[in-house]
C-alpha cells in the first residue's frame, strides 16, 4: 500500500499525462512502472524525491521523448469549448435576438479563455485528492464539488450574458432576425455533422435538444422571441428536454455501472 503522499503523485502524473495528450496505452504502461518503483522505494526506505525528483512536470520531461502524442483531452477541451459557445449563440440565433456587440463579444470570448482553464483545474483538483485512482470513480465528495462547479459555471454563463445583452457598450451592426435565423440553422446543421462525423453523439442531440424550442416556437407561434406564447412554449419545451436530457445521462451512468461491476 502506497503512502498519500506517492498516490498523490501518481494521479498528479496520470491527470498531466491527460493534459500533454500522451497515449493511453503508454501512460498505463510507464503509471504501473512508476507505482512499482514508488513501492519498492517506500519498502526500502527511500524517498519520493529519489525516485521521481519530486516534480511531476520534471518528470514526464525525462519521459516525453519516449511516449507517442493522442491528444485526446487537449481535442476534448476545444470540442467543449466549441459546443459551449455553439450553445449560446445558435439558439439566441435561431430566435433571431442575436446581438453583434462589443460586450457579447468579450463574453465569447471570456467563453474561450475562462472555460477549459476552470474545466481542467477543476477537474484535476477532483481527481487527484476526491477519485480513487485503482477504480476511477469519485467519492461523494468530489461529485458535490463538480455539482457546484457546474452551477457556479452556467451562473456565470447566464449572468455573463444577461449583462453582455443589457450593456451592449457598442454596436457593431444590425442584422435582421431573418438573417439570424439563417445564419443559425446553417451553423445548427454545421455543428450536427461535425460531431456526427466525429462520433460524438450526444454532442449533437444537446445542440438539437437545446434548438428545438425556439425552432418549434418559431415555426408554430411567430418570429418574436418577447411574445408571451413564444416564452410559454420554448420554456415548456426546455423543460421537458432537460428532463430528457437528464434521463438520458441517468440511464447511461447505470449502464456504465452495470459494465464495470460485470468487468471486476
Amino acid at each position: 500500500m502506497l503512502s498519500k503522499k506517492s498516490e498523490r503523485f501518481l494521479k498528479e502524473f496520470r491527470i498531466e499525462m491527460m493534459a500533454r495528450g500522451k497515449d493511453d496505452e503508454y501512460r498505463d504502461e510507464l503509471e504501473e512502472e512508476l507505482r512499482d518503483h514508488l513501492t519498492l522505494a517506500e519498502q526500502n526506505g527511500d524517498s519520493l524525491e529519489s525516485v521521481t525528483g519530486g516534480s511531476v512536470k520534471n518528470y514526464i520531461k525525462t519521459l516525453s521523448s519516449e511516449i507517442p502524442e493522442t491528444n485526446h483531452l487537449r481535442r476534448n477541451l476545444m470540442l467543449l469549448l466549441v459546443f459551449l459557445i455553439g450553445m449560446f449563440t445558435i439558439p439566441t440565433l435561431i430566435s433571431g435576438s442575436f446581438d453583434y456587440t462589443l460586450s457579447m463579444l468579450l463574453y465569447y470570448i471570456s467563453i474561450a479563455l475562462l472555460g477549459p482553464i476552470l474545466f481542467y483545474t477543476v477537474i484535476k483538483f477532483v481527481f487527484i485528492h476526491y477519485t480513487n485512482l485503482q477504480t476511477a470513480k469519485i467519492d461523494k465528495m468530489g461529485i458535490f464539488l463538480c455539482f457546484v462547479y457546474a452551477l457556479f459555471y452556467m451562473a456565470i454563463l447566464v449572468g455573463g450574458l444577461f449583462l453582455a445583452g443589457n450593456y451592449p457598450v457598442y454596436e457593431f451592426f444590425q442584422s435582421s432576425p431573418q438573417i439570424n435565423r439563417t445564419i443559425g440553422f446553417i451553423l445548427l446543421g454545421i455543428f450536427v455533422v461535425v460531431t456526427l462525423f466525429m462520433k460524438k453523439w450526444f454532442y449533437a442531440f444537446l445542440i438539437m435538444a437545446i434548438s428545438l424550442p425556439d425552432t418549434i416556437s418559431q415555426i408554430f407561434i411567430g418570429s418574436d422571441p418577447t411574445d408571451e406564447n413564444y416564452l410559454i412554449v420554448s420554456a415548456i419545451l426546455l423543460l421537458v428536454i432537460s428532463v430528457i436530457i437528464i434521463a438520458v445521462l441517468f440511464f447511461n451512468s447505470k449502464k456504465e455501472d452495470k459494465k464495470s461491476r460485470q468487468n471486476e
